[in-house]
Protein backbone atom coordinates (compact mmCIF):
# COMPACT_ATOMS: atom_id res chain seq x y z
CA UNK A 1 0.00 0.00 0.00
CA UNK A 2 1.30 3.43 -0.90
CA UNK A 3 0.13 6.89 0.05
CA UNK A 4 1.48 7.97 -3.33
CA UNK A 5 -1.21 6.00 -5.17
CA UNK A 6 -3.34 8.75 -6.79
CA UNK A 7 -6.52 6.68 -6.29
CA UNK A 8 -6.44 7.45 -2.56
CA UNK A 9 -7.34 11.07 -1.88
CA UNK A 10 -7.44 11.17 1.92
CA UNK A 11 -5.79 9.46 4.88
CA UNK A 12 -7.67 9.50 8.21
CA UNK A 13 -7.57 8.02 11.69
CA UNK A 14 -10.38 5.55 12.47
CA UNK A 15 -9.83 3.82 15.82
CA UNK A 16 -7.49 2.11 18.24
CA UNK A 17 -8.03 -1.65 18.42
CA UNK A 18 -6.61 -4.59 20.33
CA UNK A 19 -6.07 -7.70 18.19
CA UNK A 20 -4.81 -11.16 19.11
CA UNK A 21 -2.80 -11.19 15.86
CA UNK A 22 -0.77 -8.26 17.20
CA UNK A 23 -0.27 -9.88 20.64
CA UNK A 24 -3.05 -7.82 22.28
CA UNK A 25 -1.05 -4.63 21.88
CA UNK A 26 -3.15 -1.54 20.98
CA UNK A 27 -2.95 -0.74 17.26
CA UNK A 28 -3.93 2.50 15.62
CA UNK A 29 -6.13 1.82 12.58
CA UNK A 30 -6.08 4.44 9.86
CA UNK A 31 -7.71 4.37 6.43
CA UNK A 32 -7.10 5.51 2.90
CA UNK A 33 -10.23 7.04 1.36
CA UNK A 34 -11.41 7.46 -2.22
CA UNK A 35 -14.45 9.60 -3.12
CA UNK A 36 -15.93 9.85 -6.60
CA UNK A 37 -19.05 11.77 -7.72
CA UNK A 38 -21.08 9.75 -10.22
CA UNK A 39 -24.45 9.54 -11.93
CA UNK A 40 -26.74 6.65 -11.04
CA UNK A 41 -29.86 4.98 -12.42
CA UNK A 42 -31.36 2.30 -10.19
CA UNK A 43 -32.75 -0.92 -11.59
CA UNK A 44 -35.75 -2.50 -9.89
CA UNK A 45 -33.53 -5.00 -8.05
CA UNK A 46 -31.33 -2.20 -6.71
CA UNK A 47 -34.35 -0.25 -5.52
CA UNK A 48 -35.33 -3.20 -3.32
CA UNK A 49 -32.01 -2.93 -1.48
CA UNK A 50 -31.70 0.86 -1.43
CA UNK A 51 -35.15 2.45 -0.95
CA UNK A 52 -34.88 5.89 -2.59
CA UNK A 53 -37.40 8.45 -3.79
CA UNK A 54 -35.37 9.24 -6.92
CA UNK A 55 -34.51 6.41 -9.30
CA UNK A 56 -31.79 8.50 -10.98
CA UNK A 57 -29.53 11.33 -9.98
CA UNK A 58 -26.10 12.11 -8.53
CA UNK A 59 -24.30 10.30 -5.74
CA UNK A 60 -20.78 10.01 -4.30
CA UNK A 61 -19.01 6.66 -4.18
CA UNK A 62 -16.88 6.03 -1.07
CA UNK A 63 -14.11 3.44 -0.77
CA UNK A 64 -12.16 2.88 2.45
CA UNK A 65 -9.02 0.79 2.91
CA UNK A 66 -8.18 0.50 6.63
CA UNK A 67 -4.55 -0.21 7.49
CA UNK A 68 -2.07 -0.44 10.35
CA UNK A 69 1.62 0.41 10.45
CA UNK A 70 3.99 -2.57 10.64
CA UNK A 71 7.72 -3.06 10.81
CA UNK A 72 9.11 -5.77 8.55
CA UNK A 73 10.68 -8.91 10.00
CA UNK A 74 14.26 -10.09 9.49
CA UNK A 75 15.04 -13.82 9.69
CA UNK A 76 18.64 -15.08 9.65
CA UNK A 77 19.14 -18.70 8.57
CA UNK A 78 22.37 -20.65 9.03
CA UNK A 79 23.00 -23.34 6.40
CA UNK A 80 24.68 -26.62 7.29
CA UNK A 81 28.00 -27.23 5.44
CA UNK A 82 26.89 -30.50 3.82
CA UNK A 83 23.39 -31.72 3.09
CA UNK A 84 21.70 -34.66 1.50
CA UNK A 85 18.42 -34.66 -0.44
CA UNK A 86 15.31 -34.51 1.75
CA UNK A 87 17.30 -33.51 4.86
CA UNK A 88 17.17 -30.27 6.79
CA UNK A 89 19.54 -27.76 5.17
CA UNK A 90 19.90 -25.33 8.07
CA UNK A 91 18.29 -23.61 11.05
CA UNK A 92 16.91 -20.23 12.05
CA UNK A 93 19.59 -18.33 13.97
CA UNK A 94 17.57 -15.21 14.76
CA UNK A 95 14.21 -13.60 13.96
CA UNK A 96 12.72 -10.26 14.89
CA UNK A 97 11.73 -6.80 13.78
CA UNK A 98 14.20 -5.17 11.43
CA UNK A 99 14.89 -1.58 12.59
CA UNK A 100 16.67 -0.84 9.32
CA UNK A 101 13.59 -1.53 7.21
CA UNK A 102 10.95 1.18 6.67
CA UNK A 103 7.60 0.88 8.38
CA UNK A 104 4.94 -0.33 5.96
CA UNK A 105 1.19 0.17 5.77
CA UNK A 106 -0.59 -3.19 5.99
CA UNK A 107 -4.18 -3.45 4.71
CA UNK A 108 -6.47 -4.86 7.42
CA UNK A 109 -10.00 -4.30 6.13
CA UNK A 110 -12.38 -2.67 3.69
CA UNK A 111 -15.57 -0.65 3.49
CA UNK A 112 -17.61 0.89 0.70
CA UNK A 113 -20.48 3.31 0.52
CA UNK A 114 -22.59 5.76 -1.44
CA UNK A 115 -24.00 9.11 -0.44
CA UNK A 116 -27.18 10.34 -2.13
CA UNK A 117 -27.42 14.10 -1.47
CA UNK A 118 -30.98 14.52 -2.79
CA UNK A 119 -32.12 11.84 -0.33
CA UNK A 120 -29.79 12.61 2.56
CA UNK A 121 -29.05 8.87 2.49
CA UNK A 122 -25.73 7.22 3.25
CA UNK A 123 -25.32 3.57 2.24
CA UNK A 124 -22.59 1.41 3.80
CA UNK A 125 -21.68 -2.13 2.78
CA UNK A 126 -18.78 -4.61 2.90
CA UNK A 127 -17.48 -3.00 6.09
CA UNK A 128 -15.22 -5.46 7.91
CA UNK A 129 -11.73 -6.38 9.08
CA UNK A 130 -9.94 -9.15 7.18
CA UNK A 131 -10.63 -12.69 8.44
CA UNK A 132 -7.14 -13.14 9.90
CA UNK A 133 -7.73 -10.14 12.15
CA UNK A 134 -11.16 -11.14 13.47
CA UNK A 135 -10.72 -12.70 16.88
CA UNK A 136 -14.21 -13.87 17.79
CA UNK A 137 -17.79 -14.18 16.51
CA UNK A 138 -19.22 -11.13 14.78
CA UNK A 139 -21.72 -10.32 17.52
CA UNK A 140 -18.94 -10.37 20.15
CA UNK A 141 -16.28 -8.58 18.09
CA UNK A 142 -15.74 -5.11 19.58
CA UNK A 143 -13.21 -4.26 16.86
CA UNK A 144 -15.79 -4.86 14.13
CA UNK A 145 -18.29 -2.70 15.97
CA UNK A 146 -15.71 0.07 16.39
CA UNK A 147 -14.76 -0.11 12.70
CA UNK A 148 -18.36 0.18 11.54
CA UNK A 149 -19.13 3.10 13.87
CA UNK A 150 -15.89 4.86 12.86
CA UNK A 151 -16.85 4.60 9.18
CA UNK A 152 -20.31 5.97 9.98
CA UNK A 153 -18.84 8.87 11.94
CA UNK A 154 -16.32 9.79 9.26
CA UNK A 155 -18.93 9.67 6.50
CA UNK A 156 -21.55 11.68 8.40
CA UNK A 157 -18.95 14.36 9.16
CA UNK A 158 -18.07 14.42 5.46
CA UNK A 159 -21.78 14.61 4.56
CA UNK A 160 -23.41 16.53 7.45
CA UNK A 161 -26.85 16.56 5.79
CA UNK A 162 -27.17 12.77 6.17
CA UNK A 163 -30.66 11.98 7.48
CA UNK A 164 -30.45 8.17 7.42
CA UNK A 165 -27.89 5.40 7.06
CA UNK A 166 -28.85 2.29 5.09
CA UNK A 167 -27.16 -1.08 4.57
CA UNK A 168 -28.09 -4.37 2.87
CA UNK A 169 -29.68 -6.90 5.21
CA UNK A 170 -26.95 -9.49 4.56
CA UNK A 171 -23.27 -9.80 3.73
CA UNK A 172 -21.96 -13.05 2.15
CA UNK A 173 -18.90 -12.78 4.41
CA UNK A 174 -21.04 -13.65 7.46
CA UNK A 175 -23.87 -15.90 8.61
CA UNK A 176 -27.19 -14.08 7.99
CA UNK A 177 -28.53 -14.48 11.52
CA UNK A 178 -25.32 -13.26 13.13
CA UNK A 179 -25.04 -10.39 10.68
CA UNK A 180 -28.56 -9.16 11.39
CA UNK A 181 -27.98 -9.45 15.14
CA UNK A 182 -24.82 -7.36 14.62
CA UNK A 183 -26.78 -4.72 12.67
CA UNK A 184 -29.41 -4.63 15.43
CA UNK A 185 -26.63 -4.03 17.98
CA UNK A 186 -25.52 -1.05 15.88
CA UNK A 187 -29.04 0.40 15.97
CA UNK A 188 -30.29 -0.72 12.55
CA UNK A 189 -33.79 -2.07 11.95
CA UNK A 190 -35.49 -3.39 8.79
CA UNK A 191 -36.77 -0.61 6.51
CA UNK A 192 -37.34 -2.58 3.27
CA UNK A 193 -37.34 -6.13 2.00
CA UNK A 194 -33.56 -6.28 1.77
CA UNK A 195 -32.37 -3.20 3.67
CA UNK A 196 -31.86 -2.08 7.24
CA UNK A 197 -31.48 1.51 8.32
CA UNK A 198 -31.20 4.04 11.13
CA UNK A 199 -30.82 7.76 11.77
CA UNK A 200 -27.28 9.03 12.32
CA UNK A 201 -26.27 9.47 15.95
Amino acid sequence: MSINDPYWQQDAYLLSGIFRYYHQEPRQVRTFIHLKPEHYELRCSSAEVIPLQHSAGERTYLHFQPYVFERQMRITVGLYPQTHPHEVIGEVISAGLDPQQPIRRHKVGTAQGWYYPAEGTLVIWECFFERWLRDTSLVEDSNMRSLWLAIEQWATRQFPHTRRIVTPFRDPEFDDKQYQTFLHQLGYTPIAQAAWGKEPS
